[in-house]
């Protein structure tokens, strides 16, 4: 563990990061601490990631880059995730906080009797210990101050911004970015801190529980480089930011102000329904009922929705009769309070209506508690925070311990156990007052009493069967369909399609991506509505959700053993660390290539200097040199040419070599450092040829994030003693020789080095994340009834874009995925209702399976079919439906109708009734859920309504689904179902002649891999369905063209030789007119990436 982190985050920073970590070091450079420095950068479209890959060359720098998700205070909060300092330190990247501030915000913290804090009132004024628990580097007291230039506006906004904090913390500057505060202190709250805006550093001054605040002066300046983030978009944020902290810091307050309004509202609501029935004729009584139940029901759904909106959701059945039991005894205890005044406190006895005001308030106050304490229970007392002892774990910034001792329950927690107590208390006080009157009114109760206690029992009744499942927890086991009542009207399944389809593809649930939040809430969707409906699903472990481990790409790791063998034989065994650092994990597990030398491996038009120039580095390992070759007046590191300004050039950086690299083919690239710096590594008073040889250079120890560049290689940076050894044993060189040549001519010395290989075994990491498909059955009877149909749509989609995304690259707007697939998953569940609802028995199985992860290749598909919830022997067929929701023209696409012998009649059959036009593809292969149960040898039909200009963009929203052609969906594959349950014999499998539906039809993949006459041959088998652009390879044939040159199964073939490709037919057709012999150039698309490479037919 460090001493000191210092999180700081970054957006288009790439000028002032050079400026600001040599400044940190310098200004923590004669103190005992070690640190490093976190730079979080939310994917700036400048040179910011590659300066901070520079960066860690020399400084303790850890670079962390967010491609889904923006913000400072976020940026903030992930980098002290992963922090492993013991003291945090929060500043900005602009060098509007000067570093030179650092050792005194750090070290009243690390001290283990810190300074007095009295030196000066400025500073002692928050607290009366001599260790503070946070330390703010301040503008606003004595000796602090800004630049002169500030204008009125900028000065009065500040100003205005610390005002409106000021009830929240009692702090000269709490908009100070500039701050720092124990990791110990930070994990105790992190489960509470969720900011917007900017003002990270306020958000943790409160809910950090951080009573002792020491601010020290600073300078703030204006930035240096760049623009300033500060807009009005960000002063809202901020407001909505002090809503949310004074929510917090007052939330008993809060929440018991909203409930009187709530209540005050409810009197309106019973009053206006009260005249309303009786303007209907509705007697006295019973309109005076409904009014009170309608009032009531009313003061639930907002207290739920508001007053306590922070607190967990139970089930909203039971907390509504909790809320009507605590209604009830709310009323009892008003009641009480007014007999118990009357009859015992004479000032009331004659002024029976300041007896009702009293028991109004008792009676509220009471309602109040009951609901807080019981209803609404808070839920975050339940969960447990994570464990801030378990520093390893935090400092991993994504694996969060479920546990933490009790030493830490303190600040926060403190205070909200202590307010908890004080509840109860006055609820026992009620409690007591409710006692006193029910013995003051022993000899008379009130007629209308029994009335009060009797209606709720009434609800209860009508309500009973589905509380008591609840209770006994079978709410998510089928219930006999009978019992589920459903109306089949138009409009009522367009609502409900329309409603399943709308939340679907909300912004809330974030385009529903693998990673976000939104998946997760549309799965527990999902299986609510499956609940609702009736259906069983109680098959894992209680639950319906599938779960599966989902590994991330390539599942990449580290160099952990490195060999070279010598021409003579002989080899050299490298230990990491000591001979060699990992620098770039790679999905290689071990291997062995031949070595050549690439000079600085530098490809610079510029200058035009190309150390691949004449090189074949296909395939081999390249030894490249650090940094480049000196040019006056160009240089990229200290101390090397004129005096001046230091430059960071774009081709020297290990970034850009290690792209450059895998440009020509490299198999994995070995850094040497170059003997520029070298030398500046040598003690002064030593003989420089003496030296050389002996000193060991320090060896660059960061690992550069795996999302950086769409591929990846082995990259190790070894020893430069080693790398001479090996020059002089294959070349009989010496590598400062070459260098020397290099620096005097300007010119490449690249060459192979004979005989040398190098081998080398790759640990690989398995991270990863859990995600599930959803499950649902209906049962069937009868001899049949172990036998299964599975009906599916998957539920994911893209998220935020990304490499499946068809907008612009830099375009991180929500894909909310209305037709794929919310209008598919929304149809799912209808289907699922209906045949729930239908009094007529079943005769098999009906298994509805919401699939995760088809868009990332079918993996919640595959996933089911390897561990199934019926075998699929017993499975006699799987339904599909992906992207349902633009039916046009009548039309609907299906695929699969030649996979079994009866599909054509019974989908004539069951689609006739609805006025559906089918359109017939008999391929069961696809890219979507049922090809995973087709390569399983199972028949299948895949419904698709067609491409549109939306497919995969973030216009696919839901206004533009026509629900109405959902519905006839959803008609028709309820009557499919039914059609194929009722058969005595299972759909007959039938094989699918690819080459002839491709005669007849030309829709399906077909495979290119040779022409009759042994023409031109591209060697792929192309996917059936169509795109919006090009066609999809779904296989590669062994040693053709195409595998050759590096196309994979799942690439898209946009163009060749310059001819925009939008059909099979078309690539057969201009694959007929090139020569074989002849290199052709060929555009895919690989997952959002657009590659261009030349192969020969």
């Amino acid at each position: 563990m460090v001493d000191v982190t210092i999180v700081v985050p970054a957006y288009r920073e790439a000028q002032n990061l050079p400026v600001l970590i040599p400044r940190i070091a310098e200004a923590l450079r004669d103190t005992p601490w070690t640190w490093e420095a976190i730079i979080v950068d939310d994917a700036s479209p400048d040179d910011t990631e590659a300066v901070c890959a520079q960066l860690a060359g020399t400084f303790p720098v850890r670079l962390i880059v967010r491609r889904n998700e923006r913000g400072l205070s976020s940026a903030v909060l992930c980098g002290m995730r992963a922090a492993r300092g013991r003291v945090l330190v929060c500043m900005d990247a602009d060098l509007s906080h000067p570093p030179e501030a650092l050792v005194e915000l750090i070290g009243p913290l690390l001290s283990e009797e810190g300074p007095p804090l009295g030196d000066t009132p400025e500073r002692a004024v928050h607290s009366t210990a001599d260790r503070p628990d946070f330390v703010i580097g301040s503008r606003y007291v004595a000796g602090g101050r800004t630049d002169d230039d500030w204008g009125l506006f900028r000065w009065l906004n500040s100003r205005v911004a610390t005002w409106l904090a000021l009830p929240l913390v009692n702090v000269r500057d709490p908009m100070s970015g500039f701050f720092a505060l124990r990791r110990r202190d930070f994990l105790a709250a992190a489960d509470e801190l969720n900011p917007i805006g900017y003002k990270i550093g306020l958000e943790l001054l409160v809910k950090c529980g951080c009573r002792r605040v020491r601010e020290v002066p600073i300078h703030f300046r204006n930035r240096l480089h760049g623009e300033s983030k500060l807009s009005l978009r960000e002063q809202w944020n901020y407001v909505r930011h002090l809503a949310r902290l004074y929510s917090f810091r007052y939330r008993e307050l809060t929440s018991f102000v909203r409930f009187g309004l709530v209540g005050t509202s409810g009197i309106a609501v019973d009053l206006g329904l009260l005249a309303l029935l009786l303007a209907c004729g509705v007697g006295h009584a019973w309109a005076a009922a409904l009014a009170i139940w309608g009032a009531m029901t009313w003061n639930f759904a907002w207290n739920r929705r508001w007053t306590f909106a922070a607190v967990g959701r139970a089930p909203v059945l039971r907390q509504y009769l909790q809320f009507c039991a605590s209604c009830l005894l709310g009323g009892l205890i008003n009641w009480g309070t007014r007999i118990a005044l009357t009859a015992w406190v004479a000032p009331f006895a004659d002024r029976p209506f300041a007896a009702a005001v009293m028991g109004v308030l008792a009676g509220f106050g009471s309602n109040y508690l009951f609901c807080r304490l019981f209803v609404f229970r808070q839920l975050a007392d339940e969960a447990k925070p994570a464990d801030p002892s378990t520093a390893d774990a935090a400092s991993a910034g994504s694996q969060w311990p479920e546990h933490r001792s009790d030493d830490m329950l303190t600040k926060v927690e403190r205070r909200r156990h202590k307010s908890s107590k004080t509840l109860q208390r006055t609820w026992l006080g009620g409690l007591l007052v409710f006692a006193l009157a029910a013995a003051a009114s022993a000899q008379g109760r009130p007629p209308g009493l029994a009335v009060a206690q009797n209606e709720p029992r009434k609800i209860a009744a009508e309500v009973g069967p589905v509380a008591e499942a609840a209770r006994n927890g079978t709410a998510n086991r089928s219930l006999p369909a009978r019992r589920v009542e459903l109306s089949m009207d138009d409009a009522a399944v367009d609502a409900r399609l329309l409603k399943d389809a709308t939340y679907l593809a909300s912004d809330e649930l974030e385009g529903r991506g693998v990673r976000t939040k939104g998946l997760e809430l549309a799965s527990e969707y999902i299986a609510r509505e499956f609940a609702a409906a009736g259906l069983d699903t109680a098959h894992y472990n209680g639950t319906p959700f599938h779960e599966f481990r989902l590994h991330a790409a390539g599942d990449k790791g580290s160099v952990q053993e490195l060999t070279l063998k010598l021409p003579n034989g002989d080899t050299h065994t490298l230990t990491a660390g000591a001979d060699y650092t990992s620098l770039m994990v790679s999905p290689k597990g071990a291997f062995e290539l031949p070595v050549v030398f690439a000079g600085y491996g530098i490809t610079d038009p510029e200058f035009d200097y190309d150390d691949y120039a004449g090189l074949n580095a296909s395939g081999k390992a390249v030894i490249v040199l650090r940094h480049e070759p000196h040019r006056p007046g160009v240089t990229d590191h200290k101390g090397a040419g004129e005096p001046g300004e230091r430059k960071i050039r774009k081709p020297a950086l290990l970034m850009t070599k290690i792209r450059n690299a895998i440009a020509h083919g490299a198999a994995a690239v070995i850094l040497v450092t170059d003997l520029r710096e070298y030398r500046k590594q040598l003690p002064a008073d030593v003989p420089e040829g003496e030296a050389v040889p002996e000193t060991p250079e320090t060896l660059l120890d960061v690992e550069f994030n795996r999302t950086v560049g769409t591929e990846t290689l082995p990259v190790v940076h070894c020893r430069r003693r080693l790398v001479e050894q090996w020059l002089r044993a294959t070349v009989d060189r010496e590598l400062s020789d070459i260098e020397e040549h290099i620096e005097k001519t300007l010119q490449p010395r690249s060459f192979d080095l004979p005989g040398l290989t190098v081998a080398a075994r790759v640990a690989v990491s398995r991270n990863g994340w859990t995600l599930r498909n959803v499950v649902a059955t209906l049962s069937g009877s009868g001899k049949l009834a172990d036998e299964a149909l599975v009906v599916g749509a998957h539920y994911d989609h893209l998220g935020r874009g990304g490499w499946g995304s068809l907008a612009s690259r830099d375009s991180d707007a929500i894909h909310n995925g209305a037709d794929d697939n919310a209008s598919g998953t929304a149809v799912l569940l209808e289907v699922a209702r209906q045949l729930a609802a239908s009094p007529k028995p079943l005769n098999r199985r009906i298994v509805f399976v919401a699939f995760s992860a088809e868009e990332l290749g079918l993996i919640g598909s595959r996933r089911y079919v390897n561990s199934p919830l019926v075998p699929l022997s017993q499975t006699i067929a799987m339904l599909n439906l992906d992207m349902v929701g633009r039916l046009r023209n009548e039309k609907l696409t299906v695929y699969g109708t030649g996979t079994a012998v009866e599909w054509p009649l019974w989908l004539a059959e069951a689609a006739a009734p609805h006025n559906l036009l089918i359109i017939p593809r008999p391929s069961g292969f696809g890219p979507s859920d049922h090809a995973s149960f087709y390569d399983r040898g199972i028949p299948v039909l895949h419904f698709f309504t067609g491409f549109h200009p939306e497919y995969h963009r973030p216009g696919d929203d839901t206004h533009l689904l026509n629900i109405g052609g959902m519905r006839r969906i959803s008609r028709m594959m309820t009557d499919l179902v039914r059609l194929i349950d009722a058969h005595p014999a299972r759909p007959r499998m039938t094989a699918v002649d690819e080459a002839s539906i491709l005669a007849n039809l030309g829709e399906v993949g077909t495979s290119m891999a040779r022409d009759r006459d042994n023409g031109p041959r591209l060697g792929v088998i192309l996917d059936s369905a169509e795109l919006p652009e090009g066609v999809r390879i779904r296989q590669l044939l062994k040693f053709s063209p195409a595998e050759q040159a590096g196309l994979r199964p799942g690439d898209v073939i946009l163009k060749l030789n310059g001819e925009p490709i939008r059909s099979i037919e078309q690539l057969q057709k201009v694959i007929s007119q090139q020569e074989s012999g002849q290199p052709i150039k060929l555009e895919f698309d690989r997952r959002g990436t657009l590659r261009e490479i030349e192969l020969i037919l």
